[in-house]
């Protein structure tokens, strides 16, 4: 079923969105999964987008794998995901 026109969002923005707060929440907390983004942002424009967004902000070098996980949304069975973590080269160091 598709979503009314007033609902959607442009897919870049949504993107954008998806990565700044993968970014944000690795920092705040220490891991984000792709639960954390499906849970907490609105429904992408394509149900591959949740993939696509950790899979830029990785090529990027702005998040790393930290530690295998079992998805906990119901569509995906407890299928594998991964905890993200910030990459080595956007953690701030102490001086």
């Amino acid at each position: 079923m598709s979503r009314p026109a007033v609902l959607e969002q442009d897919p870049g923005a949504w993107m954008a969105d998806a990565i700044d707060y993968i970014v944000r929440r690795a920092n705040a907390v220490g891991t984000v999964t792709a639960d954390d983004l499906r849970r907490d942002l609105p429904e992408p424009h394509h149900p591959n987008a949740v993939g696509r967004a950790f899979g830029i902000a990785s090529s990027r070098n702005l998040i790393t794998k930290v530690r295998p996980v079992n998805s906990t949304t119901r569509s995906r069975h407890g299928g594998g995901s991964w905890a993200w973590g910030l990459h080595e080269s956007q953690m701030v160091r102490a001086a």
